[in-house]
């Protein structure tokens, strides 16, 4: 019986062995060289390279290792060593490393990871095989790998803006858009894009009610708080103006009883003097009186 020693026919066959009377070896592509002691099918699958259940077939082309399980992918023309997987060939585009596993870095493509991306990619990135520039072009720039200037007219991020009314039919800065010669009237701003008579249509008829409600209020309001201040300020120059009259009517008063008083004063002096004069002339009578024979 295949597998067991003989006569007997009570032990199996010993490691590495298998069939009739035990006299076939496992094949040396089995890993440890171990098999199935009947029929030889390896019992911890293949060596590096090998496939099939005895393990007698070579990796197909495209893959390699342990079983043939790992394939070439990135490999030029998927050629690889099916027992370490070494690029036979070289790379792929895109691609670089003993198995081309490993992708470019950033800013690099093409055979062996060779090429630089092209500076005006947005990040300076790119696909890593074909150049093509991932998130588009750096303004004033156009095309798959940002190579082409804006076309005349346009401007900006792969050129998707318009330029403005610039005048002289000239066309805008293609970075920027800005217009070096001016603006066509009616149109204003750096760029040229701004239609004042249409700004000036939309602010006067579309004017939101709520808005003109808001202002109406708020000029009612002022128009109230300036009346009230007018009115206060005529009230305070009626104020100070009759305060004023009414101070000078004083002052005048004032002048006119200081002058009754002056008058008073000298009368009263005249008055003393006339009296005194009476008196000396009394005196005189009355001397001559006394002296008559």
């Amino acid at each position: 019986m295949d597998g067991y020693i003989e006569p007997k026919c009570d032990k199996s066959c010993k490691g590495g062995w298998y069939g009739k009377n035990c006299s076939k070896r496992c094949s040396e592509n089995c890993f440890n060289q171990r098999c199935n002691h009947r029929d030889g099918r390896c019992t911890f699958g293949c060596k590096q390279g090998w496939s099939s259940a005895s393990c007698s077939r070579a990796c197909d082309a495209g893959f390699y290792g342990k079983n043939c399980s790992k394939s070439c992918s990135n490999c030029l023309n998927s050629l690889c060593d099916p027992f370490n997987g070494t690029c036979i060939q070289g790379c792929d585009d895109g691609y670089m490393g003993s198995k081309c596993d490993e992708s470019c870095l950033i800013g690099w493509y093409g055979k062996n990871c060779s090429n630089l991306c092209n500076q005006n990619c947005i990040n300076k990135s790119c696909n890593n095989a074909y150049g093509e520039c991932t998130y588009g072009c750096e303004a004033g720039w156009m095309g798959l790998n940002c190579s082409d200037e804006c076309m005349p007219g346009w401007f900006g991020e792969d050129c998707v803006k318009r330029c403005g009314k610039c005048a002289l039919n000239h066309t805008c800065n293609r970075t920027n858009g800005a217009c070096l010669t001016g603006c066509v009237e009616p149109f204003t701003g750096v760029k040229c894009d701004k239609n004042t008579e249409i700004s000036l249509k939309k602010a006067t008829t579309n004017f939101p009610q709520s808005d003109f409600q808001s202002g109406y209020v708020i000029a009612l309001s002022a128009g109230f708080a300036v009346s009230l201040l007018l009115n206060i300020f005529t009230c305070i120059v009626v104020l100070r103006r009759r305060y004023c009259k009414r101070d000078e009517e004083e002052s005048r008063h004032y002048a006119e009883c200081s002058d009754v008083m002056a008058v008073k004063t000298e009368n009263t002096h005249t008055y003393q003097e006339l009296n005194a004069i009476n008196s000396n002339v009394n005196t005189y009578h009355n001397l001559s009186f006394g002296t008559s024979p």
